[in-house]
């Protein structure tokens, strides 16, 4: 068990177990009572996972996810040649 579903995330990430997040809630996702909803569906090599989150820690899990989903971005600077 997980104190917070970031630390969740992470703890899959690290497990290097294949993890790829497969599916997240649209950036800015808020339920009907208007609170910030995350859903993150996470595939491994050993199964499937679903993390959500409300609030503040649903804005944190979407950037997280997002990075794993995406990638680090990679700056490259334009040097006229």
């Amino acid at each position: 068990m997980y104190f917070s579903s970031i630390e969740a995330l992470k703890e899959l990430v690290e497990s290097g177990a294949g993890t790829q997040v497969v599916k997240i809630t649209p950036k800015g996702y808020k339920l009907s009572n208007g609170i910030d909803y995350c859903s993150v569906r996470v595939k491994t090599l050993g199964g499937e996972y679903l993390l959500q989150a409300y609030g503040k820690e649903a804005i944190e899990l979407y950037e997280k996810a997002s990075y794993v989903l995406e990638g680090p971005m990679l700056l490259v600077k334009n040097v006229g040649v």
